[in-house]
């Protein structure tokens, strides 16, 4: 008898230890800040606002000129952590103070703004004000988390309030677990492998608000879960601007072929800040670093009552980073079975994008879509040839000789996603391959022991044949 007692005890404790540890796992121990403003960025910010930067006099200005800004909440807390302008800082405390009394916090965006304020003025508040606070966002949090579904908006919301009171909300922690354990893995995880959420700029500005306060506060890098999504987005963002340009109330904006919107400078404002925001997460892997250099240009700096909070927050100017020109000519995004590409950067060279399962060319600004009954000719660019076969049973397509690159690779697009086909380069062995996401099937002419040399140089035969049935599992991309 005394024995169970002891063994049921033990297994008490084992059970109340993995308790504490799993709830350990989601407690937050920063300090105040714990929103975007780690050491190294407040940083560089506080000298900014000493050496008077041009991004920090324009947000400066703004301030003094009373601008109807759309987060003034946010640009005067920002200002009172960056510059001690306390005056500020009160006012930013006294608005969402009032939006608490009046029961606002839940209009979109506000609780957000309210998370930054609390966060950024923290030392300002006096435990009446901090009180208020905690409550009435407390309170919103748990309903924006529980009407939120995948709605980033409402997730990124909930999850910074969380963590910005956690010590001052009891519900903080179990929020920031059932969003890790829940709301992250199960829903939204999923949408991103299969190529959602990080088209529009909104929804991405949410996502990487959401990655930057977990891993500064949580120590976890969400992007390890999904990894290929986020490595492949700077090259194909990059890629697909257009040569085009147009004059905003933030400044001039570049454009973008997508997403596809009926506000393309809002959309084009919004993705400029997501991308500040790619890189300041990432800015020592190669693509990042050709989106630097793709965002140091200076001409299209914003600079309105929305952009010139986020250029000063985000951008690194001491960053140099690297020029797409210098390099950066082909992107394939195969988890959103896309293809964007250059043959160079200067106005009125070839452009093309294949999205959709369909092929966009641009050439010297006239603008057409192909299909396959067009019977278009492979289509060479540095390294990279796209090749779109007509094709109903089989297809022999003979790729001319290309000056551009050793061991390139090939692109077959327009195909059965998940389809399967038999292949032959030259003269080689037939191989069972997987047309994947997009219908896009890559040949990549590698140099591993074992695999067929292809010359290149010379003109290449390629034979491709529809099986009757999808084959059970996927082809190996790698053919050559």
């Amino acid at each position: 008898m005394i024995a169970r007692q002891i063994a049921l005890l033990l297994l008490g404790l084992i059970a109340a230890t993995a308790t504490l540890s799993a709830q350990a796992e989601f407690r937050v121990y920063t300090e105040h800040p714990r929103l975007f403003l780690e050491p190294a960025r407040l940083k560089r910010l506080v000298r900014g606002v000493e050496r008077e930067t041009p991004r920090w006099l324009r947000l400066a200005d703004l301030l003094a000129a009373e601008a109807p800004m759309p987060e003034a909440a946010v640009a005067q807390a920002l200002a009172f952590r960056v510059a001690q302008d306390e005056q500020r800082g009160r006012r930013a405390v006294e608005q969402m103070l009032l939006r608490a009394q009046a029961g606002t916090l839940g209009e979109p965006g506000v609780l957000r703004q309210a998370a930054l304020v609390f966060d950024w003025c923290y030392d300002l508040l006096n435990d009446e004000e901090r009180a208020t606070l905690a409550a009435a966002m407390g309170a919103q949090a748990e309903l924006q988390a529980q009407l939120a579904g995948t709605e980033l908006g409402r997730v990124r919301d909930a999850l910074l309030a969380s963590v910005a009171l956690a010590g001052d909300w009891e519900g903080a922690e179990p929020a920031i677990g059932s969003f890790l354990q829940k709301q992250w893995k199960e829903d939204l995880v999923p949408l991103l492998a299969a190529g959602e959420l990080t088209d529009h700029g909104e929804d991405l500005i949410a996502l990487l608000e959401i990655s930057h306060a977990v891993r500064r506060n949580l120590e976890r890098d969400l992007w390890q879960d999904v990894p290929l999504v986020f490595r492949s987005l700077p090259d194909v963002r990059i890629l697909q601007y257009t040569d085009q340009t147009m004059e905003t109330d933030e400044g001039r904006v570049r454009l973008r072929v997508l997403p596809e919107t009926d506000a393309p400078e809002r959309e084009a404002m919004l993705g400029r800040i997501a991308e500040m925001m790619l890189v300041a997460y990432d800015s020592n892997a190669r693509p990042f670093q050709f989106l630097q250099g793709w965002l140091r240009n200076d001409s299209l700096t914003l600079t309105g009552l929305t952009g010139a909070l986020y250029e000063f927050l985000w951008i690194n100017p001491y960053l140099p980073g690297l020029s797409p020109s210098s390099g950066l000519l082909v992107g394939h995004d195969p988890v959103r079975g896309r293809i964007f590409a250059r043959q160079g950067w200067e106005e009125g060279d070839l452009w093309l994008g294949y999205w959709d399962e369909r092929l966009r060319l641009n050439a010297g600004g006239e603008q057409m879509e192909v299909s396959a009954a067009d019977k278009q000719a492979p289509l060479l660019f540095p390294g990279v040839t796209v090749v779109l076969p007509q094709m109903n049973t089989k297809m022999d397509v003979e790729i001319r000789e290309s000056e551009a690159a050793v061991f390139p690779t090939v692109y077959m697009i327009g195909l059965k996603e998940g389809r399967g086909y038999n292949l032959r380069v030259q003269k080689g062995d037939w191989k069972l391959v997987t047309a994947e996401r997009g219908g896009i099937l890559r040949i990549r002419n590698t140099a591993e022991k074992g695999s067929t040399q292809v010359d290149f140089s010379k003109k290449v035969r390629v034979q491709i044949r529809p099986t009757l049935e999808p084959p059970p599992g996927r082809g190996k991309p790698s053919l050559l």
